[in-house]
């Protein structure tokens, strides 16, 4: 078979534009990606573009021109550094990518849970120990309905949490309305995500809920509820070495199984305890994001 001459296919680059049209086409991509989570088009509205302060090269780029015009875009900014993703399996695109001066700053594998043979009976008394502390696991739902400090203490618990979480790049700060913009995506789902209220030593507010210790942020994919995607989970500093994580692991895995989950999937930075939690939890380990 002949090989595709790469400078004779006509193509134009230009900015992406936040509309319809444009989504639709990134998922009928994304299709050619089937290892991949497929997401859907209203996953795609409710994603956050912020004005340019990270510009990523993301799924297989038209290699050289496709860099060069990045490159153009930003050469009038203090850029410090050029951020893309490439599984580990993916030899051609990583091979692009080192030959080309790219070099791994972190490893993310990604893992899946069946949760139909997840063994409970290893965990006995792990959360009952947590919950006799003091701390009381509630839906999202739950604590918009009945604390009225819900959003000021979640988003203190998210913006501290986020970071101490490994990154690539240098943090930025998580600003309310982006932080907002998440939550009321449809792909989140506040029944499942769970937090971690510490209701035992800590003085409650006059609202009758303490400090939100950590969090879970689980939630049935759009596309097939039978799956679901762990977008992020972590606990505070103050709440740490307690089995708070992994107990919140152990609620939000009985959740879904009631509401009848097969599979949870998720992704951390290898060096994060997260991953370890995960790994033991019995979670397998899938290619990683480079």
């Amino acid at each position: 078979m002949a090989g595709l001459d790469e400078t004779a296919v006509d193509f134009e680059i230009r900015p992406f534009h936040p509309v319809d049209d444009e989504y639709l086409a990134c998922l009928a991509i994304q299709t050619c990606y089937p290892e991949d989570p497929q997401d859907t088009l209203d996953e795609w509205r409710y994603r956050v573009y912020p004005d340019c302060e990270e510009l990523v090269v993301n799924r297989k780029p038209i290699h050289d021109r496709v860099e060069q015009y990045v490159l153009s875009l930003i050469a009038d900014r203090q850029i410090k550094v050029l951020l893309t993703k490439a599984r580990e399996d993916n030899k051609a695109k990583v091979g692009w990518l080192t030959d080309n001066g790219y070099r791994a700053v972190r490893r993310s594998p990604s893992s899946a849970l069946d949760v139909a043979a997840f063994d409970f009976g290893k965990w006995e008394g792990c959360v009952e120990s947590v919950e006799a502390s003091g701390i009381e696991f509630l839906s999202r739902a739950y604590l918009q309905e009945h604390d009225p400090d819900w959003h000021a203490k979640l988003h203190a618990a998210w913006v501290e949490i986020k970071r101490d979480a490994p990154t690539s790049n240098e943090e930025r700060p998580i600003p309310v309305d982006e932080f907002d913009r998440m939550l009321n995506s449809p792909a989140m789902c506040p029944e499942t995500n769970l937090i971690a209220v510490d209701n035992g030593s800590l003085a409650a507010s006059c609202s009758g809920f303490g400090p939100y210790a950590g969090l879970t942020f689980a939630n049935p994919l759009l596309r097939n509820p039978t799956l679901w995607g762990i977008r992020f989970t972590g606990v505070r500093r103050a709440w740490r070495r307690r089995g708070i994580a992994t107990a919140i692991k152990l609620k939000s895995i009985a959740q879904a199984r009631d509401l009848g989950c097969a599979r949870m999937r998720t992704g951390n930075e290898e060096n994060n305890p997260m991953y370890g939690i995960n790994i033991a939890l019995g979670f397998e380990s899938a290619p990683a994001l480079e």
